[in-house]
């Protein structure tokens, strides 16, 4: 079965003495940053196995798995116990951690619609080609308080740059007339967006719940990567796009 986080938080929980979590490493998923967020590092132990531990294991089975040597992501999955990489992912290079919330080069807002939410994050390059990113506010927001969310970071930051999604320039024109220093976004399309998100390195903070949601769930719908699948969550990354597409 494919177990959730929430799952796992129920069962973790309720366990006194231990527990036993088998998994083939197709792709990193919340198991290690849940680790991470919770300080179980400390008492948690990684196994890591492959066919050779298995000494049942009968000689015809050993000779068909190792026939697949060639194939080489099953063989880093299934043959050497490695986490295989991202097929399908649309954003893979970004990593979970310590971040420090302040000093933001640039705010990106995606504008939530209907029962959509907002998602306001904030982007800021360290050096070269590493960034960091983090999310300020994620749900049902009027406009009203997404002006108050942007202009006191305005009021910390005077050079922060704001942008949000062009296709709603009435939002963008209301902000403006409230003494929000916003801007439309470029827009690329999604192939060209994720491309320059995944030929960069993005360090996103453990805090941000929802970008790491979004991040680490959102898959392809097809080969030619013009579609994104449907029924997957996207404003947090979309906010983090926009303001790629002004720093790169």
């Amino acid at each position: 079965n494919t177990h959730t986080v929430e799952a796992f938080d129920e069962l973790e929980v309720r366990t006194e003495k231990f527990m036993i979590l088998d998994f083939n490493p197709t792709a990193e998923f919340w198991l290690t940053e849940r680790f991470r967020q919770m300080g179980l590092s400390l008492r948690a132990h990684e196994i890591v196995t492959t066919y050779r531990d298995n000494p049942y294991l009968p000689a015809s089975q050993v000779r068909s798995i190792e026939r697949r040597r060639g194939i080489a992501d099953w063989w880093r999955v299934y043959g050497e116990g490695r986490y295989g990489e991202p097929t399908g992912v649309a954003w893979y290079n970004w990593e979970v951690g310590h971040v420090e919330e302040r000093g933001e080069h640039i705010l990106g807002v995606d504008f939530g619609q209907g029962s959509s939410p907002t998602a306001i994050v904030a982007v800021r390059r360290e050096d070269g080609e590493r960034f960091t990113a983090w999310e300020l506010a994620y749900g049902n927001l009027s406009l009203r308080e997404i002006a108050d969310i942007l202009l006191l970071r305005a009021r910390v930051t005077p050079d922060v740059l704001i942008v949000g999604d062009s296709a709603q320039r009435d939002e963008i024109n209301f902000l403006r007339r409230d003494g929000v220093p916003i801007v439309p976004c470029r827009k690329y399309t999604l192939a060209a967006s994720f491309h320059l998100l995944n030929n960069v390195s993005v360090r996103i903070s453990a805090r941000s719940e929802n970008l790491l949601r979004e991040a680490r769930s959102l898959q392809w719908a097809d080969r030619g990567r013009g579609l994104l699948a449907a029924g997957q969550p996207d404003h947090a990354v979309d906010a983090v796009r926009y303001c790629m597409h002004e720093m790169l």
